[in-house]
């Protein structure tokens, strides 16, 4: 018969004839497949039976973003069958970075499972299980297993790539809006389009853009939103931009009792004062026309007959820093 030392004696025995044949621990034996046939074990001791990276798992890790199961997994938990012999005190797991170069010792007691926190993504570490007695006996390393903890993936990325940011346009204006989503292997549900807090546009698939028209004056904030996995989201910086009136024409004219007339054209529904001055230094408003539907309005000026130079102007109202064209009449 063959004896197999034991690998660690706790008890402080002097000599080989402290050990009794009851003190000879054979390995524990280790499968390394979850789904390989159970084998039979050698005088009882442990086999370590199953490596655990489950989808429950994988939440519980995950779970600053529960519903993805992409993200790195901290942990592992390896369970083993519990020893049919009779002196069995406990077990204790050990792993390393290195095939049987074990740095980290786990005493679990008499669990027949442990929970292995701490490990890093991208890195393998091997595991083995010894028994040991109520006499700090204890046996040789199992059979090992290994398990690669998986890399993490970031979260998806989104831009709005167009319209750049600040960019002007001149009312009414079609805004190309598109985005650029990076999935770093996530599901990708749709992009969302915002100006402000309101939702313009909702988009399924590649190529993620949408045309905004018919966009009058003012200063906007657009944003993309991505939506992704299970609904979790992604914002793109804001990008503003301003959509400015065209500047109005104005056209001279007569009427028929031989009055100066100015046709005004433009943007619909703007408002604008109308300045005159003869010697292009002092302007007084005197009057004021608003842009139909047409985008056009006329103005009569009763006084210019007994004017013989007048030059004229138009100013947005009521911001009276913006300045239109000006109509010289000789």
């Amino acid at each position: 018969m063959i004896l197999v030392m034991p690998r660690r004696n706790r008890s402080a025995i002097t000599g080989l004839a402290a050990f009794s044949s009851a003190s000879y621990f054979h390995p524990p034996l280790l499968r390394a497949s979850p789904t390989a046939e159970r084998r039979r074990l050698r005088s009882g001791w442990p086999a370590l039976s199953r490596l655990f990276a489950s989808t429950f798992l994988a939440a519980l890790l995950g779970c600053s973003i529960l519903g993805s199961a992409a993200h790195a997994q901290s942990s592992v938990t390896l369970a083993w069958d519990p020893s049919s012999a009779d002196d069995v005190a406990g077990y204790n797991l050990y792993y390393g970075v290195a095939s049987r170069t074990y740095t980290n010792e786990i005493s679990v007691g008499d669990a027949t499972s442990v929970t292995v926190t701490g490990l890093v993504a991208g890195t393998t570490y091997f595991f083995a299980v010894t028994a040991y007695d109520s006499a700090g006996l204890e046996s040789a390393y199992s059979d090992e297993i290994s398990y690669t903890v998986p890399l993490s993936n970031p979260d998806p990325a989104v831009a709005l790539i167009s319209p750049a940011d600040d960019a002007t346009f001149i009312a009414p204006a079609a805004i190309n809006l598109v985005a650029d989503v990076v999935p770093n292997a996530h599901a990708i549900i749709e992009v969302d389009f915002y100006n402000g807090g309101a939702l313009l546009a909702q988009v399924a698939t590649a190529p993620y853009s949408f045309t905004w028209t018919n966009v009058g004056a003012g200063t906007f904030s657009l944003t993309a939103r991505l939506i992704f996995d299970s609904g979790s989201t992604a914002d793109s910086t804001v990008a503003t931009i301003h959509i400015v009136a065209p500047s109005p024409t104005l056209q001279p004219g007569m009427t028929a009792d031989g009055q100066f007339a100015l046709s005004v054209a433009g943007q619909p529904g703007l408002a604008y004062d109308v300045l005159a001055s003869q010697d292009l230094t002092t302007w007084t408003v005197i009057g004021a026309v608003t842009l139909d539907a047409s985008g056009s309005a006329q103005f009569v000026d009763s006084a210019s007959p007994g004017i013989p130079n007048r030059v004229y102007r138009l100013r947005s109202s009521p911001q009276l820093s913006t300045s239109g064209p000006t109509l010289q009449r000789l």
